[in-house]
């Protein structure tokens, strides 16, 4: 990754008006946990491309991670105005609804997200991850069967993925999660 990074570091440096560096430099930020950085790239994008959406939702979860909650929000919102057809902030909001406890917010945002196939999955996930958090480990493996009935003719590579998941990978997250914290996750 960290060779990644330095190309587009220098893909940015070469290239300044092109928005593709950081918006990759952000996913590759978000995903390492470095949301400071994350979000620098991502308000950079915005700032040399306004029409670039991808920059809005990768802002939004960048303050997730900073658990600055309202930003988050705000920004989704802003980009939701902006691009209306960028459904993916409308999953954004379900997830700062349910960190704020805001259950029918989450649900009218999920309602927005059920109407598109790519996104559905992500409405299934979080139910999933709200059983689990309550203990209920049967629920999870529910919620990724009705992901995986989702995913037939669908394009999503990780709704297709989540078959793995349904016919049994998430007995075995059910199993390490049973385990004390300080045990190894490999069988």
């Amino acid at each position: 990754m960290e060779k990644g990074k330095a190309s587009y570091e220098l893909y940015k440096q070469t290239y300044p008006r092109d928005v593709t560096p950081y918006i990759n430099l952000s996913v590759t930020d978000l995903q390492l946990g470095d949301f400071d950085k994350a979000l620098e790239n991502a308000k950079e994008s915005m700032r040399v491309d306004p029409d670039e959406s991808r920059g809005y939702g990768i802002s939004a979860s960048a303050y997730m991670g900073l658990n600055r909650l309202e930003e988050a929000k705000t920004v989704a919102k802003e980009g939701l105005r902006l691009h209306p057809d960028f459904l993916f902030l409308h999953d954004t909001l379900a997830n700062i609804a349910l960190a704020q406890g805001d259950l029918t917010t989450m649900e009218s945002e999920e309602s927005r997200s059920k109407a598109e196939p790519d996104l559905e999955w992500s409405v299934f996930f979080r139910h999933g991850d709200i059983a689990a958090s309550h203990g209920q480990l049967a629920r999870p493996e529910t919620s990724l069967r009705r992901l995986a009935r989702s995913a037939k003719g669908c394009r999503s590579r990780v709704l297709r993925r989540s078959r793995w998941l349904s016919a049994g990978g998430c007995r075995r997250w059910s199993e390490i999660a049973k385990r004390p914290w300080n045990q190894p996750t490999r069988p």
